[in-house]
C-alpha cells in the first residue's frame, strides 16, 4: 500500500517501546519514503494522552500526511533525494536540525534539509508533513536552501491548501496516480515559489533545465539517451549541459536516478507482476540486468526481486 499508491487513515495509540518503534504504520511509510530511519513515540512515558490519528497518501515520488497527535518525540533521517515540508496547527514543536535548535510555531512552514531532524511537542495538535522528490521541483537546490531550516509564516491560502490536501485526497476515491503526484509536486512548487517571490516566469537557465528534464523523462526507455544526445537535441555543448545540472551530480547522474525511479515504479505496479525484472530494466533504459540490479540495490537498499516481493 505504501509502496505504490496508498491512501489510508489510522487511529491508534502510541506506545513507548524501548527501541522507539511506536507507530508502525507511520514509521514504515516514512522510513520507506525518506530512505532513512523514523521513529515516533510519546513525549513522556508517563503521559496519559496516547491517542493518535493519521491520514496518509503516498506514491513513489510524493507523500502527504496529516496527524492529530498527542505530545510526541519524533526522529527522522531526511534524505537528500526528497524535500520535507512541515506545517503545525494549535501547538509549537521544538526542532533540532543541522546543529540548530528551532521553535516551529503554528502557522509556520519548515522546509527540511538532508540529515537528522529531531522534534518534540508538549501539547496535542495537528501536524501536516509532505515529502516531494527534489528533482521534480522547478527551483534549484541553491534557491531552496534559502528557505531550509527557517520557519516561515505561511499565507492563510497556502496553509489551507497544504493542511487540507491529505484528507481531501484520501477521501476522493480512486485517483490517477500520475495526476496525484503532479498535484503534490505542483503544490510544493507553488509554496516554494510564493515564499521566494518567484511568481513571475522562471529564470532562463531554470526554464531550460526544466525543458531538458521533460525531454529526458519522455525518453528514459531509450538506451541511447546519453549526455551527447541530450546536448545535441538542445543545441548546447556538453560543458553547458554539465553546468545546468551542476547541482545534481551531473546530467548522467540525473538520468540514472530517473531511470531507477521509473524502474521502481514499474516493479511496484500490480499490473506488471507478469513482467520479468529484466524486461522492466530494459523498459527503464538499462541494457545490463546485472548493472541495473547493482545500482538499484545500492540506491534503495534492497535487490529488485526483494523490493518487488515487498
Amino acid at each position: 500500500m505504501h509502496r505504490w499508491y496508498g491512501k489510508s487513515m489510522h487511529r491508534c495509540r502510541l506506545s513507548s517501546a524501548p527501541e522507539g518503534v511506536a507507530w508502525a504504520e507511520f514509521e514504515a511509510s516514512v522510513q520507506l519514503f525518506t530512505a532513512g530511519l523514523a521513529t515516533i513515540e510519546p513525549a513522556s512515558p508517563d503521559q496519559a494522552d496516547h491517542a493518535a490519528r493519521l491520514t496518509l497518501v503516498s506514491s513513489p515520488t510524493s507523500k502527504i500526511t496529516q496527524a492529530d497527535l498527542p505530545p510526541v518525540r519524533v526522529s527522522i533521517e531526511e534524505s537528500a533525494d526528497f524535500v520535507g515540508f512541515y506545517v503545525l496547527e494549535h501547538s509549537p514543536w521544538w526542532i533540532t536540525t543541522g546543529g540548530q535548535e528551532i521553535m516551529h510555531a503554528p502557522g509556520e512552514l519548515l522546509i527540511s534539509a538532508p540529515g537528522p531532524l529531531r522534534a518534540v511537542s508538549r501539547a496535542r495538535g495537528l501536524a501536516t508533513a509532505m515529502w516531494v522528490a527534489a528533482d521534480r521541483l522547478t527551483v534549484s537546490r541553491r534557491e531552496l536552501d534559502r528557505l531550509r531550516r527557517r520557519p516561515t509564516p505561511l499565507p492563510p491560502a497556502l496553509r489551507t491548501l497544504l493542511t487540507t490536501a491529505a484528507d481531501s485526497l484520501a477521501e476522493s476515491g480512486d485517483l490517477d496516480v500520475l495526476g496525484s503526484e503532479n498535484y503534490l509536486t505542483g503544490l510544493a512548487d507553488l509554496v516554494v515559489r510564493s515564499l521566494l517571490g518567484m511568481t513571475a516566469a522562471p529564470e532562463p537557465r531554470q526554464a531550460r533545465k526544466q525543458q531538458i528534464r521533460e525531454y529526458i523523462q519522455q525518453r528514459l526507455d531509450d538506451p541511447r539517451l546519453d549526455v551527447d544526445s541530450i546536448a545535441a537535441a538542445h543545441h548546447i555543448s556538453r560543458s553547458a549541459l554539465y553546468q545546468i545540472f551542476e547541482d545534481e551530480d551531473g546530467v548522467a547522474g540525473y538520468v540514472r536516478r530517473r531511470r531507477l525511479v521509473l524502474a521502481k515504479e514499474m516493479l511496484a505496479d500490480p499490473s506488471r507482476t507478469n513482467e520479468t525484472i529484466g524486461a522492466i530494466a530494459r523498459q527503464a533504459g538499462f541494457t545490463s540486468h546485472a548493472h541495473f540490479s547493482r545500482v538499484f540495490t545500492r540506491t534503495f537498499g534492497a535487490k529488485p526481486s526483494e523490493f518487488r516481493a515487498g
